[in-house]
């Protein structure tokens, strides 16, 4: 069956798209296609679509501009990168080349475009198709859980409200007498905040913040409010760190939750030490008085992060999403095999 790829017009072609998705993946909401095909401020969606002998819509593929910052022993600079998304085809079209079409037609058109790197979080069947046209496996995405309230893990087991409920009084005990956060002195000049807007602190604290990383996703005031503020996805919150004397902000975390749990989508912070202990220390005791059962943090990369949380309780619980790059330039995927200094979060992905 002969198949075309053409470029998608992001006005004329959004119903059909849309009707694409619905066929596909139908509890994506439609807000979706405003907010990250035209909205993005780092630019609008590069997207292909793929039509059968009548022209109709039966896959699209898309790249979403996503700006990098690089800081390495010859300069500090900001590359263009891209988060390959809602790659789709209909079920009956599968077999018959115009997924392979469409990923290759992508890269071809982002090389022209000046995207430097592209990266994803694939499922299994799509990463194999986009090792296939370039794609390199940098490791998975690790969950790690904290459980603030024995009934997490005790309904695992026992699935007696009465049983778990009695039994979940001592444990609890266990769990706060052992619990860092608990203990932590959080210097007096540290105090949070949960915020209702984004400001232009927010920009103030990745110009001072940023030179830590070697490779970071850029997260300014723009980014943050488009990605987390204006997502149809879900209803974040952003938990704050600031100095209460000057009140810059020092870190943040935002977060969202369902079903009693709160999975933490990103995190940033001026510095590394000081700031990590008194922002989760002040964020899980807030959780506790909110009466969470538990926290989640989904991340690649930056390992000092990892054994502080580890060091509050969390631990790893599932391997996500793995993690893949395309250099399209073949400069930057050598920098990659050390993770000290880079980081991925569950907010680099393009839903959350």
């Amino acid at each position: 069956m002969p198949y075309s790829i053409t470029p998608a017009d992001l006005d004329r072609d959004k119903q059909e798209i849309l009707a694409l998705w619905k066929r596909n993946f139908p509890n994506i909401p439609e807000a979706r296609y405003d907010w990250i095909y035209k909205n993005n401020p780092a630019g609008p969606a590069l997207c292909y679509v793929a039509r059968d002998s009548r022209g109709k819509v039966i896959g699209s593929a898309s790249i979403f501009p996503r700006r990098f910052f690089i800081n390495n022993s010859a300069c500090e600079t900001t590359i263009l990168g891209g988060i390959a998304g809602d790659f789709v085809i209909d079920k009956e079209h599968r077999g018959f080349g115009p997924a392979l079409s469409l990923q290759k037609m992508l890269i071809s058109k982002a090389k022209e475009k000046k995207f430097d790197i592209l990266y994803g979080f694939p499922n299994t069947q799509s990463k194999s198709l986009l090792q296939r046209v370039g794609y390199k496996d940098l490791g998975n995405l690790i969950r790690l859980t904290k459980p603030l309230r024995s009934e997490y893990f005790l309904k695992r087991y026992l699935n007696i409200p009465k049983v778990t409920g009695e039994l979940s009084k001592p444990v609890d005990i266990f769990l706060k007498i052992f619990s860092k956060e608990e203990y932590y002195k959080s210097p007096p000049e540290f105090n949070f905040e949960i915020l209702q807007t984004i400001d232009k602190r927010f920009d103030d604290l990745w110009d001072k913040g940023k030179s830590q990383f070697f490779f970071i996703g850029e997260r300014n005031r723009s980014y943050i409010e488009w990605r987390f503020s204006n997502s149809p996805h879900a209803n974040h919150k952003i938990f704050i760190l600031k100095n209460k004397f000057n009140d810059r902000i020092l870190g943040y975390l935002i977060f969202h939750t369902s079903q009693n749990k709160t999975l933490i989508d990103d995190v940033f912070f001026k510095e590394k030490n000081k700031i990590i202990d008194s922002m989760f220390s002040k964020f899980l005791l807030f959780q506790k008085k909110e009466g969470i059962q538990s926290v989640s943090l989904n991340i690649i990369g930056l390992p000092l992060l990892i054994k502080k949380l580890k060091q509050y309780g969390f631990s790893e619980r599932d391997k996500e999403n793995d993690l893949i790059i395309c250099d399209l330039n073949g400069k930057y995927i050598n920098n990659f095999n050390n993770k000290k200094d880079w980081y991925f979060s569950f907010g680099d992905n393009d839903i959350a």
